[in-house]
C-alpha cells in the first residue's frame, strides 16, 4: 500500500505547482512596486499625494507696524530687535531660580499668606492649577470674600495634588499669570 502522500505521482504534481506559484508570486511581487502593509495603524493614515505649496505672505504685522509708527516710510529701524518688556515689579532671575526649582510641599499655614497676597486674577492662578472654571465659582460662591475663596482653591489644591503640590510648581503658575507679591511670600 502506498501512502498519499508518498506516491510519486503527487509528489511530481506538488513540486510543478509550488512552481508555478512561485511563479506567479515573483510576477506579482514585480508587478507590484512600493507596496506597503499597514497592520494595526495606531491613527489616521493618509494615503493620497501631498502636495507643499509656498506662496509666501503679501502683507506681514512688520509691515503694518512700520506704516503706523514709521511715517517717513523709512523701515531700517523696524528691522533692529525690541528688548522684552520687563514689569518693575518682576522678581529677579537671581530670586526666582531657587523657587522654580524648590520640591519642598507647600505647608498649610504658608496658604493664608498666600491667599492674602493673590489678587483679582485668582481664577486665572487657579485654571492654571488645573481646576476647571465651575470649581472656581464654587470656591467664589461658597465664601464671603476673595482671599477666602484663594485660601480654599489653594487648600484644594494642596489636598488634591499631595506631594506634587510643590513650591516649584506654585512658583510656576504664579509667575505666568503675573502674580509677584504672591511668589515673594514663598520661600525655597
Amino acid at each position: 500500500m502506498i501512502a498519499l502522500g508518498q506516491n510519486p505521482l503527487s509528489q511530481s504534481i506538488k513540486k510543478a505547482a509550488n512552481k508555478n506559484s512561485s511563479k506567479e508570486n515573483n510576477n506579482r511581487q514585480n508587478q507590484i512596486q512600493n507596496q506597503i502593509i499597514i497592520q494595526n495603524p495606531p491613527g489616521i493614515v493618509h494615503l493620497g499625494p501631498t502636495y507643499n505649496i509656498s506662496i509666501g505672505q503679501a502683507y506681514t504685522q512688520v509691515n503694518a507696524n512700520a506704516a503706523v509708527n514709521n511715517p517717513s516710510g523709512n523701515q531700517a529701524s523696524t528691522n533692529e530687535p525690541k528688548a522684552a518688556e520687563v514689569d518693575d515689579n518682576t522678581p529677579s532671575k537671581e530670586y526666582m531660580r531657587p523657587l522654580w526649582y524648590s520640591n519642598r510641599i507647600i505647608a498649610g499655614d504658608e496658604l493664608l499668606r498666600l491667599s492674602k497676597n493673590i489678587g483679582s486674577n485668582w481664577k486665572s492662578v487657579g485654571n492654571g492649577l488645573k481646576f476647571n472654571w465651575a470649581q472656581l465659582d464654587g470656591f467664589e460662591s461658597d465664601t464671603k470674600c476673595l482671599s477666602d475663596a484663594v485660601h480654599r482653591m489653594l487648600f484644594r489644591w494642596l489636598q488634591w495634588k499631595d506631594q506634587k503640590a510643590t513650591v516649584g510648581r506654585l512658583t510656576k503658575v504664579l509667575f505666568n499669570h503675573k502674580e509677584y507679591d504672591a511668589i515673594r511670600c514663598l520661600t525655597p
